[in-house]
């Protein structure tokens, strides 16, 4: 499956299905069951075009989301074990959530990946992990603690990286942090800058899933023993 490329790109599977749908007949195309179809098509490419069709959360406008890559991805899972220092018998319980990125705008795809389960999760949030380098040669370039999806890839750009705002709940109310990367790194665990709502933000939403409607729809999502 192709990665998404969250900056810079158009979404190549919408240019296909719209190449596609041509060679049609206009017959077909005057269709309503039709003309249906390409609707939901578009709207899976616009979701990431990935092999599970989950639900996205709503967002702002000016805001895209994306849902999380559904391919297990072995290398991935093995940092997060051993990062993280993930006991086996907790591997089955603890899933993992990740997207392709370019903070840094190198041309390069990086991955940010959210863990879930009783040993990386508390009621603030969950563990994360951003990993840097080529395939079969990634690292660890940080950890983070208390995130929640979906993590906001703003459109601004501080030091060379996009500013990141990530939602958690603190006393009850949900409202959202804003890391910046500064001297090297951004801040692992909310830090103080905090907004009250996503006014006047733009960018990609990663990780987008509305877990909620996944459990209702009976989706289950990769764990690590699925490695």
């Amino acid at each position: 499956m192709k990665k998404q490329n969250l900056f810079g790109l158009t979404v190549t599977g919408m240019f296909l299905i719209t190449a596609m749908t041509a060679c049609g007949s206009e017959e077909n195309l005057g269709s309503t069951e039709t003309a249906n179809q390409i609707q939901k098509e578009e709207a899976v490419a616009l979701s990431g075009n990935n092999d599970k069709k989950v639900p996205l959360v709503k967002l702002p406008d000016g805001i895209t989301p994306i849902q999380a890559e559904s391919v297990p991805n072995q290398e991935v899972a093995s940092l997060i074990i051993d990062s993280l220092e993930i006991p086996e018998e907790d591997w089955k319980n603890t899933k993992y959530y990740y997207n392709y990125v370019d903070l840094n705008e190198d041309g390069k795809d990086e991955i940010f990946v959210m863990v879930t389960g009783p040993y990386t999760s508390g009621t603030g949030g969950s563990m994360a992990l951003y990993l840097t380098g080529e395939k079969g040669n990634l690292t660890v370039a940080q950890k983070f603690t208390v995130v929640n999806e979906p993590v906001i890839i703003s459109n601004e750009v501080e030091n060379g990286y996009h500013v990141l705002v990530i939602p958690y709940n603190y006393l009850g109310k949900q409202i959202y942090s804003v890391l910046k990367y500064q001297n090297g790194a951004y801040p692992n665990t909310p830090n103080g800058q905090e907004i009250e709502n996503l006014d006047g933000i733009t960018g990609t939403a990663i990780i987008a899933n509305d877990r909620s409607a996944e459990a209702d729809n009976g989706i289950e999502w990769m764990n690590l023993k699925d490695n």
